[in-house]
């Protein structure tokens, strides 16, 4: 999707419109250009997006349902702005910006460099942690991928003690950009597949 926002002259005077910049990412255009796509390196791949598709599936699941549970019981208004703000609140910065804009483009690169370079069978069982860049990375990129680690599970310990229902409004708000962030990473994963 592009937005047009001047007009060129041709010769024979009729406007020829030029594409301004692009308010979406193009699914159709690769974030890399792959040297090898051979079905090794495209299962090999998958298998890393499918293992952490299903770490995301699962954390929906868990946060949805004890989100949906917390409404059942019922909230008061200040309780009902305060869900709708939180899932707008995580689905724009969490979901979108954070997740589909710099964390999904990344890790769909990365599964597809080590699918290119795993071998044997610790590399196709270790492939979905590379992507995710907790083994075999550099120093920073280890200790970047290792610190949110830590801070998502901080972050899971202060929720928990969170009394309900506030502990259901977090949850859906999380739940909600983990589903934005999972759609993402399975449209960038098909786009790469099919360029």
């Amino acid at each position: 999707m592009t937005i047009v926002f001047d007009a060129a002259y041709s010769a024979s005077g009729h406007p020829v419109p030029s594409v301004g910049p692009a308010l979406l990412p193009d699914w159709r255009r690769p974030l890399l250009p792959l040297p090898s796509t051979s079905r090794r390196t495209v299962a090999l791949a998958g298998w890393s997006i499918l293992a952490i598709g299903l770490a995301f599936a699962e954390a929906i699941a868990r946060l949805g349902t004890r989100a949906v549970a917390g409404v059942r019981g019922g909230l008061s208004l200040g309780e009902w702005v305060a869900l709708a703000g939180s899932v707008l609140v995580f689905t724009w910065f969490e979901g979108y910006r954070s997740l589909h804009r710099r964390w999904v483009p990344a890790a769909v690169r990365r599964a597809f460099e080590v699918a290119a370079t795993s071998t044997g069978v610790f590399g196709i069982f270790a492939a979905p942690l590379k992507s995710l860049g907790l083994l075999g990375g550099t120093r920073r990129q280890l200790v970047r991928a290792w610190v949110g680690v830590g801070l998502i599970t901080l972050a899971v310990f202060l929720v928990r003690a969170l009394p309900m229902p506030w502990r259901a409004i977090i949850d859906a708000g999380v739940s909600s950009a983990l589903l934005l962030g999972l759609c993402s990473l399975v449209m960038r994963f098909l786009a790469e597949v099919r360029s």
